[in-house]
């Protein structure tokens, strides 16, 4: 549950933020890339003309940019005589120029071709800008030549119309009105703001050069019942956008709408709005199989998956156009096994912690056991420059309260015992068990004053500490051997724990219940 829970999260919130956003679209581009490199040639193609204002064509005509308009009615002058079919303009005709007769040039070469697309726009206010009246009239038809850019400025969608304040009218796009205008009727097209197809790059339409048109030297073959698509590609004109192809010219984005449209080769969305299902359905799939697997075959797994997802979405948006994100199902992937990996992990040390805590806790009283205390003894001995206390603390005559009491009640005394020793000392002190009925304490940073007042403490408290039995209450007395290291000539820990010993030996043969320092 963890597991969809966190990749909802990534569906509903993450892949939304500004990082998620741009990978998804980044992988969205690879597709795109990878069709238009392995894109065969179409009967569209060899529809459509690409006639640009290049850096070539300022050089030859000489005039600074934007162009009169008397060079664009000549330039239409001289495109009438190569027989285009249709020709859309991606050029702003709005207001007046700097002469009436200029405007009327234009509008005369306008409807001299009878086959002109004109251009409009929308500003982002929502404002219709439309060409000069006279152009208006004298043009076949009209459409706008905005594009729409995604977050990350990239042109990826294509809206074909646009409906007017009302909602009553609608606008073709440029490459719509063409493209109906070629076709002689109305063109079926995807829903509003679909992804744009993209399938050629620029390279693959044909190009004539604007001068070469003005100078009569275009090839009409490249011409002649064709669409002519004619725009500005010199980046000096600023209408260069980025797209998943690259940067492109404002007139190769028609150019592809129109190509799209011709073939009514429209990119589908995966999924459309359940992708979220898709997601969670892969997620489940995911979890049940890393989950089963151990790390080297889960990675294995993890590299094919991958590589099947990408594989897959490629070839969907190649052969079927439909579009499926792979970051999305690929991240997902990635994330499962993460989490597989994690709960793996985490698990394995979990139980090693519950190993090493069954080795160095003594499991009847939580105390440490004795491994621990004999390496945590030498530790100090050779490390600490500070006086410590060893300490060894044995319950009287304990033989007694097993054959007395039985075992069982033998084992609550030492449980009792235990945890009057671990109440009495400090969090940063050792107790430890070291065996059957005899315990131990390391006493840090304490000498020997404090040790014998802590140890009296606790021997008090066990001689008045009750304990229960099927034969009535009773109680038990402890004796206790101290050792302190500033205060005993020891060479090594064992040393300390002989010293310590013999303490505890005298505390013994002294009367019991009491303590006794080295």
């Amino acid at each position: 549950m963890g597991t969809l829970g966190a990749v909802s999260f990534y569906i509903a919130f993450l892949s939304h933020t500004t990082v998620f956003e741009s990978l998804r679209m980044r992988s969205v581009d690879s597709l795109y890339r990878w069709r238009a490199g392995h894109a065969q040639n179409s009967q569209a193609l060899s529809q459509i003309v690409v006639i640009g204002a290049d850096d070539d064509s300022f050089h030859k005509i000489n005039r600074r940019w934007p162009w009169p308009r008397p060079v664009h009615a000549v330039f239409l002058d001289k495109l009438e005589a190569l027989g285009p079919k249709v020709v859309a303009l991606d050029f702003a005709y709005i207001g007046r120029s700097e002469g009436e007769r200029v405007d009327e040039w234009l509008a005369e070469a306008i409807g001299k071709n009878r086959n002109v697309i004109l251009a409009s726009y929308f500003t982002e206010g929502g404002k219709h800008l439309l060409p000069l009246d006279r152009f208006h009239e004298k043009a076949l038809g009209l459409g706008f030549a905005n594009k729409i850019e995604d977050a990350d400025d990239v042109n990826r969608r294509a809206s074909f119309q646009v409906p007017l304040e009302g909602g009553r009218e609608k606008v073709p796009s440029l490459s719509l009105a063409a493209v109906s205008a070629f076709a002689g009727k109305e063109i079926g097209i995807p829903p509003n703001r679909g992804w744009q197809s993209y399938r050629y790059s620029p390279q693959k339409f044909s190009y004539i050069p604007f001068w070469k048109v003005v100078a009569g030297k275009a090839d009409e073959g490249l011409v002649r019942g064709r669409i002519a698509v004619v725009g500005a590609v010199s980046p000096s004109t600023h209408d260069i956008h980025p797209t998943p192809l690259g940067p492109m010219a404002g007139v190769y984005i028609h150019a592809n709408e129109a190509a799209s449209l011709l073939e009514g080769d429209f990119v589908r969305s995966g999924f459309l709005d359940h992708e979220w299902i898709f997601l969670l359905m892969l997620a489940a799939f995911f979890f049940a199989i890393f989950s089963r697997m151990d790390l080297l075959k889960g990675f294995l797994v993890l590299l094919a998956l991958g590589f099947l997802l990408v594989a897959l979405s490629g070839f969907l948006f190649t052969r079927m156009n439909v579009l499926i994100e792979p970051f999305s199902p690929v991240w997902v992937l990635a994330f499962v096994y993460g989490v597989c990996l994690l709960r793996r992990s985490l698990s394995a040390y979990l139980e090693n912690r519950a190993l090493q805590r069954q080795v160095v806790m003594d499991h009847l009283t939580g105390l440490y056991g004795y491994k621990y205390l004999s390496l945590r003894l030498g530790r100090e001995f050779q490390n600490s420059s500070a006086e410590f206390c060893y300490v060894m603390v044995d319950i009287d005559k304990f033989k007694d309260v097993n054959d007395s009491h039985g075992h069982e009640t033998g084992n609550a005394v030492i449980v009792g015992v235990a945890k009057i020793l671990k109440n009495g000392v400090r969090a940063s002190d050792v107790a430890a068990r070291y065996g059957g009925d005899e315990f131990c304490l390391i006493l840090l940073n304490c000498g020997r004053p404090a040790a014998e007042q802590t140890m009296e403490k606790i021997r008090k408290s066990v001689e008045n500490a009750s304990f229960k039995s099927e034969y009535g209450d009773f109680h038990v007395t402890v004796s206790i051997g101290v050792a302190c290291r500033k205060t005993v000539d020891a060479k090594t820990a064992q040393d300390l724990i002989t010293f310590a010993d013999k303490a505890l030996y005298q505390a013994k043969l002294g009367g019991r219940n009491k303590i006794c320092v080295y």
